[in-house]
């Protein structure tokens, strides 16, 4: 759900021109009872919370400290961000691995929290 495309595929009932991914895959996935959960943007986990069930998990990859460059991501938030648009679970990774004390910067981003 974090890849945007232009173009229907042909095979499912999304809208061409869709933008937004969380609009055109919403459909799919909550009216599925095994579902449960998915892999979006930060950015769109609020929009997804509100159409969700409760205990359906959104993991969130792109997280970014404050003050972090974006690197390659293009939707990023900051951890405290991502949470209150209703993350489940952050995945960050290449601010703590890359550190040159990983433990530290994950403890930074815990503080920030």
């Amino acid at each position: 759900m974090t890849a945007v495309f232009t173009d229907c595929c042909g095979n499912c009932r999304c809208t061409a021109g869709v933008t937004k991914p969380a609009d055109g895959f919403a459909h799919f996935i909550f009216p599925a009872e095994r579902v449960d959960g998915a892999v979006c943007s930060a950015r769109e986990a609020s929009a997804l919370r509100l159409q969700s069930r409760p205990g359906f998990t959104l993991v969130t990859p792109g997280i970014r400290p404050a003050g972090s460059a974006a690197g390659d991501q293009v939707r990023t938030l900051t951890p405290k961000e991502a949470l209150a648009a209703g993350s489940s679970y952050l995945v960050i990774g290449r601010q703590i691995t890359g550190a040159s004390d990983p433990l530290m910067a994950l403890c930074e981003i815990a503080e920030s929290l």
